[in-house]
Protein backbone atom coordinates (compact mmCIF):
# COMPACT_ATOMS: atom_id res chain seq x y z
CA UNK A 1 0.00 0.00 0.00
CA UNK A 2 1.42 3.10 -1.08
CA UNK A 3 0.93 6.43 1.47
CA UNK A 4 -2.12 7.94 1.56
CA UNK A 5 -3.95 4.74 0.94
CA UNK A 6 -2.34 4.25 -2.82
CA UNK A 7 -2.10 1.09 -4.18
CA UNK A 8 -0.17 0.30 -7.67
CA UNK A 9 0.88 -2.64 -9.22
CA UNK A 10 1.44 -3.74 -12.80
CA UNK A 11 2.44 -6.87 -14.45
CA UNK A 12 4.53 -7.31 -17.79
CA UNK A 13 4.02 -10.89 -20.00
CA UNK A 14 6.52 -11.92 -22.47
CA UNK A 15 5.79 -14.76 -24.56
CA UNK A 16 8.88 -16.03 -26.67
CA UNK A 17 7.49 -16.64 -30.51
CA UNK A 18 5.40 -19.98 -31.37
CA UNK A 19 7.05 -22.66 -33.12
CA UNK A 20 5.39 -23.10 -36.36
CA UNK A 21 5.95 -25.47 -39.52
CA UNK A 22 4.54 -24.69 -43.13
CA UNK A 23 2.48 -26.97 -43.78
CA UNK A 24 1.37 -28.83 -47.18
CA UNK A 25 -2.80 -29.68 -47.78
CA UNK A 26 -2.26 -33.17 -49.83
CA UNK A 27 -5.68 -33.35 -50.22
CA UNK A 28 -5.94 -36.92 -52.76
CA UNK A 29 -4.43 -39.86 -49.53
CA UNK A 30 -6.08 -43.10 -49.03
CA UNK A 31 -7.51 -42.01 -45.39
CA UNK A 32 -8.40 -38.23 -46.96
CA UNK A 33 -6.64 -34.68 -46.77
CA UNK A 34 -3.71 -34.43 -44.55
CA UNK A 35 -1.33 -31.50 -43.46
CA UNK A 36 2.04 -32.43 -44.18
CA UNK A 37 4.83 -30.47 -42.04
CA UNK A 38 6.80 -28.40 -45.03
CA UNK A 39 9.44 -27.32 -42.32
CA UNK A 40 11.75 -29.14 -39.95
CA UNK A 41 9.83 -28.19 -36.96
CA UNK A 42 11.03 -25.51 -34.67
CA UNK A 43 12.69 -24.09 -37.31
CA UNK A 44 10.64 -20.86 -37.66
CA UNK A 45 8.37 -18.97 -34.98
CA UNK A 46 5.49 -16.39 -34.68
CA UNK A 47 6.59 -12.94 -33.23
CA UNK A 48 7.08 -12.34 -29.64
CA UNK A 49 4.40 -10.68 -27.71
CA UNK A 50 4.64 -8.52 -24.64
CA UNK A 51 1.68 -7.34 -22.29
CA UNK A 52 2.14 -4.83 -19.48
CA UNK A 53 -1.41 -4.21 -17.34
CA UNK A 54 -1.34 -2.07 -14.90
CA UNK A 55 -3.42 -1.73 -11.86
CA UNK A 56 -4.12 1.64 -9.74
CA UNK A 57 -6.16 2.37 -6.49
CA UNK A 58 -7.49 5.19 -3.86
CA UNK A 59 -9.35 3.74 -0.44
CA UNK A 60 -10.71 6.91 1.65
CA UNK A 61 -12.80 6.29 4.37
CA UNK A 62 -16.79 7.75 3.92
CA UNK A 63 -18.33 7.45 7.44
CA UNK A 64 -18.10 3.58 8.41
CA UNK A 65 -17.29 2.51 4.87
CA UNK A 66 -14.46 2.31 2.94
CA UNK A 67 -14.82 3.51 -0.60
CA UNK A 68 -12.74 2.22 -3.40
CA UNK A 69 -11.83 3.43 -6.65
CA UNK A 70 -10.07 1.49 -8.66
CA UNK A 71 -8.45 2.06 -12.53
CA UNK A 72 -6.88 -0.47 -14.76
CA UNK A 73 -5.47 -0.77 -17.74
CA UNK A 74 -4.53 -3.62 -20.13
CA UNK A 75 -2.21 -4.10 -22.95
CA UNK A 76 -0.90 -0.20 -21.43
CA UNK A 77 2.12 -0.07 -24.40
CA UNK A 78 -1.37 -0.52 -26.88
CA UNK A 79 0.89 -3.72 -28.46
CA UNK A 80 -0.91 -5.33 -31.63
CA UNK A 81 1.48 -7.83 -32.43
CA UNK A 82 0.60 -10.92 -34.45
CA UNK A 83 -0.61 -13.84 -32.27
CA UNK A 84 -1.42 -16.22 -35.53
CA UNK A 85 -0.32 -16.44 -38.70
CA UNK A 86 -1.57 -18.78 -41.99
CA UNK A 87 0.92 -21.77 -41.96
CA UNK A 88 -0.62 -23.38 -45.24
CA UNK A 89 1.34 -23.23 -48.43
CA UNK A 90 -0.41 -21.27 -50.74
CA UNK A 91 -0.80 -17.10 -51.61
CA UNK A 92 -1.65 -16.20 -47.89
CA UNK A 93 1.09 -18.23 -46.55
CA UNK A 94 2.53 -16.45 -43.00
CA UNK A 95 -0.66 -13.96 -43.34
CA UNK A 96 -1.49 -12.70 -39.79
CA UNK A 97 -4.47 -13.80 -38.76
CA UNK A 98 -4.75 -12.89 -35.22
CA UNK A 99 -2.95 -9.04 -33.52
CA UNK A 100 -2.90 -8.53 -30.18
CA UNK A 101 -6.00 -7.07 -28.39
CA UNK A 102 -6.09 -2.78 -28.37
CA UNK A 103 -5.39 -1.58 -24.88
CA UNK A 104 -8.13 -1.63 -22.82
CA UNK A 105 -9.48 0.81 -19.76
CA UNK A 106 -11.50 -0.72 -16.93
CA UNK A 107 -12.74 1.87 -13.86
CA UNK A 108 -14.68 0.26 -11.38
CA UNK A 109 -15.80 1.45 -7.49
CA UNK A 110 -16.47 -0.43 -4.47
CA UNK A 111 -18.20 -0.18 -1.24
CA UNK A 112 -16.71 -1.74 1.48
CA UNK A 113 -19.13 -2.25 5.06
Amino acid sequence: MAPRQFLFSAIARYQDGQPFSRVVIVPDLAQGPEAIPAYRRGRTRFTYTLTLDAHAEKSLRVGRARLTGVLEVFNLLNNAKELAEDVVTDSLFRTTTAVQPPRAVRIAARIGF
